[in-house]
């Protein structure tokens, strides 16, 4: 096969990932207790240099979630804080984004949600909490809701206020990866991907 027909097979092979990544995604919004804008990284840390921010209520279409569901991937189009335009991978905090598109800030401070710019990325109760973490061999549970017709919350961190990452529906699998103290485990779903936290009560063994 010479070069040219080598290129052009590389570049079909590329375009058929783009298209499958995104019909992977799924469309979350910004959303913060005060109503600020949230900062978008390089890279999914607080270390990471800040590329640009996005304004409370932005929708933006998620391609998967890292660092055990604390920070959400997705596709950036735009101009940096330098004022570079832009078309790539960024890194926003998922505990900003909810799965709905939220009533417009009301000025309320009854939440107690940050923007993220000061660069915490949790409290000391959660930390306290993963520092209890117990690695274990992978096995597979059974979502138990309440209601046959209920659905179980996996969250992005092992709070019940956490942001959401997805609802499972009665009989869903997913796999256990880590307990954490008495009543969460760390889950993963093995066919989207999302890793998260789930609260004991809610399984099967």
């Amino acid at each position: 096969m010479n070069r040219r027909k080598l290129v052009a097979g590389a570049a079909i092979a590329l375009v058929l990932v783009l298209l499958a990544a995104s019909a992977l995604a799924e469309t979350y919004w910004v959303k913060t207790g005060d109503g600020k804008t949230v900062n978008v990284r390089w890279e999914d840390s607080t270390a990471g240099s800040v590329m640009t921010r996005l304004k409370y209520g932005t929708a933006i279409d998620v391609i998967t979630f890292t660092k055990g569901g604390a920070w959400a991937l997705f596709t950036y189009q735009g101009q940096t804080l330098d004022g570079e335009s832009y078309y790539g991978d960024a890194y926003v905090m998922a505990k900003f984004l909810v799965p709905y598109k939220p009533e417009p800030y009301s000025g309320s401070s009854s939440s107690s949600s940050s923007s993220g710019n000061s660069g915490s990325e949790g409290t000391g109760g959660l930390n306290a909490l993963f520092s209890q973490a117990k690695i274990v061999s992978p096995y597979t549970v059974t979502v138990r809701p309440t209601r046959a017709s209920g659905q179980v919350n996996v969250r992005w961190a092992p709070t019940k206020g956490s942001t959401l990452l997805r609802a499972y529906p009665a009989n869903s699998q997913l796999t256990v990866i880590a307990e954490l103290g008495k009543d969460w485990f760390q889950v993963q779903d093995p066919d989207a991907g999302i890793v998260g936290f789930l609260n004991k009560a809610y399984i099967v063994k």
